[in-house]
């Protein structure tokens, strides 16, 4: 009954807008109040009423948690993503040049794979508001479209890695078509590494960050009928 009654729970608050994340805190408390009732010899049902109450309504609980959150300049966030792509440049080009970190057929290929695979799948309107909100740029995400706003940076994240296996598969292939020719084989291994390399940091940098900035930007919207912390 009481996993029952926490899965009912949980589908219940996930349909409301919260984050798996703030679920397994608000579950936490949740759990800790049953406990605490059940231990005193309260039956079930009242255990559970009573736990709820403590807990008060998720939004309310949401919005205490944001107290704490502090919230992020669209240029701080740049920069750090900026920051993060010139360590790799630094640590990969013996040069300190970009230039060595270029290869274009690896670039289109996974640039070019996620940005038709985000517009096939969401739309225009969709991929842009999800970057203007996870920038703060545009306006707050209201409920009705903050799950699709993360659900694109989701999608980002698992196409950009899927690209990074093609690539590797793909340059992989175009060696074993070259083994006659050592001299070819450069051309393979610059397309599978190149992709990979690409891939993690669109992935980890790009639409991970993004996945974060959105969680947070919709936790800072206002419930209906409510006003944001």
């Amino acid at each position: 009954m009481r996993d029952a009654l926490l899965a009912e729970w949980r589908a219940s608050s996930r349909r409301a807008g919260l984050s798996d994340l703030e679920l397994d805190e608000l579950q936490d408390h949740l759990e800790s109040a049953l406990d605490a009732s059940l231990e005193a010899a309260v039956p079930m049902p009242k255990a559970w009423a009573e736990a709820c109450a403590r807990l008060g309504r998720a939004r309310e609980l949401e919005a205490e948690f944001l107290k704490l959150q502090p919230t992020m300049h669209p240029i701080s966030k740049l920069l750090g993503v900026s920051l993060s792509v010139t360590l790799c440049v630094l640590v990969a080009s013996p040069s300190a040049s970009i230039v060595g970190l270029i290869h274009p057929p690896s670039l289109l290929l996974v640039v070019g794979l996620v940005t038709i695979g985000l517009l096939a799948g969401h739309g225009p309107r969709a991929v842009a508001d999800a970057l203007a909100s996870g920038l703060d740029r545009g306006a707050r995400p209201a409920a009705t479209n903050s799950a699709s706003q993360r659900a694109v940076a989701r999608h980002g994240h698992r196409l950009a890695w899927a690209a990074g296996v093609l690539g590797v598969i793909l340059g992989t292939i175009t060696c074993l078509q070259e083994l006659t020719d050592p001299s070819a084989l450069g051309a393979g291994l610059a397309t599978a590494l190149m992709s990979l390399l690409y891939a993690a940091m669109l992935a980890e940098l790009g639409f991970a960050n993004l996945a974060q900035w959105l969680e947070r930007a919709h936790a800072r919207t206002p419930a209906p009928g409510g006003e944001a912390a």
